[in-house]
């Protein structure tokens, strides 16, 4: 079976084009999505992700916001903070960035 190319940045564009189509129904519905995400610490890798995410919300019309946190906030704090997000109403989706400091369950913390 031969190699196939897989046109990488034209599937992107697609896809990006899709879901700004879908965020601006939703805004014509009065629905301004927003995603906030959280971040425990400073991690260069998680910046460059963070980064990436502030781009692609904004050209897709989604209003993104980066929490940071301490990298001394316990798992406790952190589930405080995720469940005040969660009864905000302007707030449409949360993203935690990984890694956490040690000492968190990352999954008692996403559930």
């Amino acid at each position: 079976m031969a190699a196939q190319i897989i046109p990488g940045k034209e599937i992107a564009s697609k896809i990006k084009e899709y879901v700004k189509n879908e965020v601006d129904k939703l805004k014509e519905k009065g629905i301004f999505p927003k995603l906030v995400a959280v971040q425990v610490g400073e991690n260069p890798a998680s910046e460059v992700y963070v980064k990436q995410q502030k781009k692609n919300c904004e050209k897709v019309g989604i209003s993104y916001e980066l929490k940071q946190l301490p990298k001394d906030t316990d798992e406790e704090k952190l589930i405080s903070f995720i469940n005040s997000l969660n009864n905000d109403d302007s707030v449409t989706g949360i993203i935690l960035q990984l890694p956490l400091p040690e000492g968190i369950d990352v999954r008692k913390v996403q559930s």
